[in-house]
């Protein structure tokens, strides 16, 4: 089960954050959460202090007072606010307000929305979105503006497995997301070459019985190739579709913060993406979490 209380959408006003609040209100309309929607305004007046909800909080610009509006029962808190850095003011909000998870739209600049079919992948991805995305320590749902605006109409949760601990909590939110979504469940997992697929096929299907049970109608598929390539390959064949990924969760001078093949999926992605931070906070309940199966590493080359 699936716990989440709040969900932040940071927007711009642009088409593609438009279609992350769409995302965050079916979420929170399935799960009863509350939906944060804030705009950072980039420049800087100073330290300011303001009152939301009858507490104190302090922080960097200034902001309109606790506005509040409801969608299908939905309660969606406004907030503005005025910083020098659009990233640091999300995340300071994210923990200030304890959300549960950031939904946001990985493509902000409405100006250029006709012209994206010709610019190249690394240019999709705006730079707020992408220093939240790798520096957020909690789930982050990547809509990018290729992604459809209608989440329910989503068929299908990718799950990519590398067999690996850091992959088993991408695992159980795959499994979780499909219920949710009422969608088919898909496990992929990428080997790096074709001899290496017969027993990594039967090490997928021991893994979904042990994960679903016996008889269990996930779709299982291995293929051969680069990750990130083969990931999006299959994502692209999705009529409305969600791919799930874990990230490593941890940043050091020789270790990204994602992974190299989970950034490019988030830049490249047809649909949207669905981040796990294996460091950070879970949205799955405890009991989820001790049932987590773990399976011995499959030697065969790293996912993610």
């Amino acid at each position: 089960m699936l716990s989440l209380k709040t969900i932040l959408v940071p927007t711009d006003y642009s088409t593609c954050a438009e279609g992350a609040l769409m995302h965050a209100l079916h979420l929170a309309d399935k799960l009863g959460a509350e939906v944060h929607l804030l705009h950072v305004q980039e420049d800087y007046a100073g330290p300011f202090q303001y009152r939301l909800g009858g507490r104190d909080a302090v922080g960097g610009g200034s902001t309109v007072g606790d506005s509040v509006a409801r969608w299908n029962g939905v309660a969606i808190r406004y907030y503005h606010r005025h910083h020098a850095d659009p990233t640091a003011a999300i995340l300071e909000h994210a923990r200030r307000e304890d959300v549960d998870l950031i939904v946001l739209g990985t493509h902000g600049n409405r100006s250029m929305d006709r012209f994206l079919s010709d610019v190249p992948d690394h240019w999709i991805i705006g730079a707020t979105a992408e220093q939240v995305i790798k520096t957020a320590d909690r789930p982050v749902f990547a809509v990018g503006p290729r992604s459809s605006r209608r989440p329910d109409l989503v068929e299908a949760v990718l799950v990519p497995v590398d067999f690996s601990r850091n992959g088993q909590r991408a695992l159980r939110y795959g499994v979780e997301l499909a219920r949710l979504y009422g969608a088919e469940l898909r496990f992929l997992h990428v080997v790096p070459a074709a001899d290496a697929r017969s027993e990594a096929a039967r090490r997928l299907r021991a893994l979904s019985e042990a994960v679903l049970g016996p008889g269990s109608n996930a779709r299982v598929e291995v293929r051969a190739g680069r990750p990130a390539d083969v990931i999006l390959d299959v994502a692209s064949g999705l009529t409305q579709g969600l791919v799930v990924l874990g990230s490593h969760g941890q940043h050091t001078e020789t270790v990204h913060p994602l992974g190299r093949d989970v950034e490019h999926v988030i830049r490249a992605a047809p649909c949207p993406v669905f981040v796990d931070r294996v460091a950070g906070k879970s949205l799955l309940k405890p009991k989820t979490q001790e049932t987590a199966v773990r399976p011995a590493p499959l030697p065969a080359q790293p996912m993610l």
